[in-house]
């Protein structure tokens, strides 16, 4: 008997070194001859023939992995198992998912098992920002224009009649490319701070020291805004 089956992971990871062997341990406990390819920023694509190889991997800049296919054998078929580790994108949210598997295994116990330490492995993984890194200026934007739609068909619910000239004709349509530049650098800001997948070795590592030192500036400067505008507020009242 053979079972196929899937399996998601729906929150943003940072797989360090020592994450990665503890996948392939899990991987070896079902299949033979894991085989990583990685997907390079720069459209290139590299075959690893074992995991230390991988890790030896510099992830220069301009070279970074974007992507790890990993494939395992089970009884001579090589595609017994297939994970890959992407950020799939999302229309409302910035991410759907991070890591996705096809398998095959021999019993229902099998499967239960497996599914259950990938999902205690990646947790592991799991980037505290996951929640904040879901978040989409698209769908933001949507619940706006839908606010201000209402909002407009309120106000001239009962007039008699609608008039559009030129100048609001153009006002709505500059408002709209406006809004679709800051929905583009904002959704693309997002996504740098808050990192859906990191391979997180070679020079990746400073990398994301750097983001992680952005964030917590962020952070900071956030509540110290939001400090401060309660004391001028009382100080003004």
């Amino acid at each position: 008997m053979k079972i196929l089956g899937t399996y998601k992971y729906k929150w943003a990871i940072i797989l360090q070194p020592q994450a990665m062997r503890e996948l392939e341990s899990l991987i070896l406990r079902y299949y033979e001859n894991p085989i990583y390819t990685a997907y390079l920023t720069n459209k290139n694509r590299v075959r690893f023939e074992s995991l230390n190889e991988l890790l030896e991997y510099d992830n220069t800049k301009g070279s970074e992995i974007k992507s790890l296919s990993v494939f395992g054998q089970l009884d001579f078929d090589s595609t017994a198992f297939h994970m890959i580790i992407r950020a799939n994108r999302g229309v409302f949210v910035n991410y759907t998912s991070t890591v996705e598997i096809e398998y095959v295994v021999k019993s229902p116990d099998d499967e239960l098992t497996l599914n259950s330490r990938l999902k205690s492995l990646f947790d592991k993984t799991k980037a505290r920002y996951s929640a904040v890194g879901k978040i989409s200026l698209s769908s933001v934007f949507m619940v706006a224009l839908v606010a201000v739609l209402i909002y407009a068909f309120s106000v001239n619910l009962f007039s008699t009649a609608i008039t559009l000239t030129l100048k609001s004709v153009l006002q709505v349509l500059g408002a709209s490319a406006l809004g679709s530049v800051i929905n583009i650098s904002g959704s693309l800001g997002l996504m740098y701070i808050f990192p859906s997948v990191v391979f997180n070795w070679g020079m990746q590592i400073e990398k994301s020291n750097r983001i992680s030192a952005l964030r917590t500036n962020i952070f900071w400067g956030v509540i110290i805004s939001f400090v401060l505008s309660i004391i001028i507020y009382f100080i003004t009242k």
